[in-house]
């Protein structure tokens, strides 16, 4: 009971203890001195009522800890007065967490879900962080992103990223 319960406390905002890793690409790992700028955070939402959206994420960032962003998640229009699951999130270092996800939103504005949403009062809402986008397709874009690489790419909801040409 208490190793579960240390698995769970681990675990929290989506991070782990594991076995060292063999990072071959040096660019993409932490070193010693790098500073912590805030997380970007991809959430999926429980609203039974969006299930017909496949691949429907918010991307956000924050930069305390996910886990106290999203406490009051059914009471926001931004969760769409949802509960909501955390499906990945990313440390970001040396660089601001705000920029990476002004340059995520640009990327997937192609995918940029747009509806309207009333809260129990009848006041309307346009959440603006929700993207019909693969989730392999935003780890994709965090990959570009630290090889300072992302406006080298184009992305499309069928096939993810394709490469610019230089015409």
């Amino acid at each position: 009971m208490l190793y579960r319960s240390l698995v769970k406390a681990l675990q929290v905002d989506g991070f782990l203890i594991s076995d060292p890793r063999d990072v071959h690409i040096p660019s993409l790992s932490v070193a010693e001195g790098d500073q912590s700028l805030g997380y970007i955070y991809v959430l999926k939402t429980l609203n039974p009522k969006l299930k017909e959206y496949e691949d429907l994420f918010k991307i956000g960032f924050t930069s305390g800890l996910v886990s106290s962003r999203i406490a009051n998640c059914e009471k926001e229009a931004t969760y769409l007065f949802s509960r909501v699951k955390v499906a990945a999130t990313y440390r970001c270092c040396n660089i601001n967490a705000a920029t990476v996800e002004e340059q995520l939103h640009k990327a997937f504005e192609a995918t940029r879900l747009d509806f309207e949403l009333r809260d129990s009062q009848g006041n309307a809402f346009r959440p603006r962080e929700w993207f019909q986008v693969r989730l392999q397709d935003i780890e994709r874009a965090i990959e570009l992103v630290q090889l300072n690489e992302l406006t080298s790419y184009s992305h499309d909801p069928k096939y993810g990223f394709v490469e610019k040409s230089n015409k």
